[in-house]
């Protein structure tokens, strides 16, 4: 059973009582969660998980919070603030490093938008992965299985009209306090552009790391 991604620390029973429903051998398993980027809100549950899996650069930023340095986000004034309220309001804590599994290095340096760094296989599932500029955020990524034509992108793209009515009026707070939640938005349009572009003729599942699944046809 892999995870992608999870929530909130704040939400920690909640998904545990979740989880448990679902999975009843949930508390015996070897629990394994990948993450798309090293976000509070991506990462809040990691502590929950036995393996967590990153790029190089998700798992560096992981692994500065668990050293007490500052994450990505923080590095960036105008989201420092809004980020330690977040950790505090929803009580984060970090991960454990020891926990932290870089599957793919990161390139220093990138030409282009999307670039693929490697790939990631579950169960019969075959996903290329690629990296972002950090137009989101550093060390983002995303993975694409083009047999099956399914997709997830972490914040690159997000399903808007899939939100939940709660969903929507939180995510109108943080452009506000932190400007805007992307390090470069005009990068993580490119980002957002140059995925689409990837997609091959037929019916898509692209989940988003926010808001229901989105059915994409492309013809």
């Amino acid at each position: 059973m892999l995870f992608v991604d999870s929530g909130y620390a704040c939400y920690r029973d909640e998904m545990q009582e979740i989880f448990r429903k679902e999975l009843p051998e949930f508390d015996s398993i070897t629990k394994t969660v990948l993450i798309t980027h090293a976000d509070v809100d991506h990462c809040g549950l990691l502590p929950l998980f036995d393996r967590v899996l990153a790029s190089r650069k998700s798992a560096d930023c992981l692994e500065a919070e668990f050293d007490g340095r500052k994450g990505f986000r923080e590095m960036n004034a105008l989201h420092e603030p809004y980020i330690n309220i977040c950790k505090i309001l929803t009580e984060y804590q970090p991960v454990e490093k020891s926990k932290v599994e870089a599957l793919w290095g990161s390139k220093d340096t990138q030409s282009q938008p999307l670039e693929r760094i490697g790939v990631f296989n579950f169960g019969d599932l075959n996903f290329e992965v690629y990296e972002g500029q950090g137009g989101h955020l550093p060390g983002e990524i995303v993975l694409i299985d083009f047999e099956k034509r399914i997709a997830f992108t972490g914040d690159i793209y997000i399903n808007i009209a899939g939100l939940t009515e709660q969903q929507a009026e939180y995510n109108r707070y943080a452009p506000i306090l932190m400007t805007s939640v992307d390090t470069s938005p005009a990068l993580c349009s490119a980002e957002r552009k140059a995925f689409y572009n990837l997609l091959s003729r037929g019916d898509w599942q692209i989940f988003g790391a926010h808001g229901y699944k989105n059915d994409y046809i492309v013809s």
